[in-house]
């Protein structure tokens, strides 16, 4: 059976010196307690009265090799905005009710490629940071409102399906406007890392379109 693998980003003085993470279990809170560590190392950390596999990756150091693991209750969402010649604001709170500083509203989409049932969940790769660089395939469908995509995976950009690349990626957020700091950036697209409702990891990546899919 294979070990369960939770990625999670540290900053360098987290990785270092180790950290404790407050957890929301069905229980109550709980402490993740993370030892000092080195980027790409699995680590053990306690969890309450259990123990934990956790995939290290320290931000700014090169990405870790990408390695097959059971995803167990590993949730993985995602918020898409699409851009205009990158000049609109990106804004996916759908509590503010202010409008975007471009010349129309902004589509927000929602992705969930794996199942959250910590049960049934299959085996698959270990979802890892993409890299500057990295191409994904699929279709970020034009919608004004969030909804569940499926499809959007990591493709050689030789590719036919290349539809989008990365060109910056910001981690330990899912604020979109980040990406207004990059005029190249056509879309932006938001994923978060969660267990048991708490956010381990979560990142920001600034896409252009590729081919037919460029604005």
């Amino acid at each position: 059976m294979s070990t369960q693998e939770i990625p999670l980003t540290l900053t360098p003085q987290q990785a270092a010196q180790g950290v404790v993470l407050t957890v929301q279990l069905p229980s109550g809170p709980a402490h993740l307690t993370v030892r000092p560590c080195r980027h790409g190392e699995l680590v053990a950390a306690r969890l309450g009265d259990g123990t934990v596999y956790l995939r290290i990756t320290v931000a700014g150091a090169p990405a870790a090799p990408k390695k097959s693991g059971g995803l167990g209750c590993l949730v993985t969402l995602a918020v898409i905005g699409a851009l205009v010649g990158g000049s609109y604001l990106l804004n996916h709170d759908e509590d503010d009710g202010s409008g975007s500083a471009g010349p129309g509203p902004m589509p927000t989409f929602s992705y969930e490629p794996f199942p959250s049932d910590p049960v049934t969940t299959p085996t698959e790769k270990e979802p890892d940071p993409y890299e500057n660089g990295t191409c994904l395939n699929g279709t970020l469908p034009n919608s004004e409102t969030a909804q569940s995509v499926s499809g959007v995976e990591e493709v050689p950009c030789s590719a036919s399906d290349a539809h989008y690349k990365v060109i910056q990626t910001f981690p330990f957020t899912s604020d979109m406007n980040r990406c207004n700091a990059n005029p190249k950036t056509e879309y932006a697209f938001s994923h978060r890392y969660t267990m048991n409702g708490t956010t381990i990891s979560q990142y920001v990546y600034c896409l252009v379109g590729l081919g037919s899919y460029a604005r």
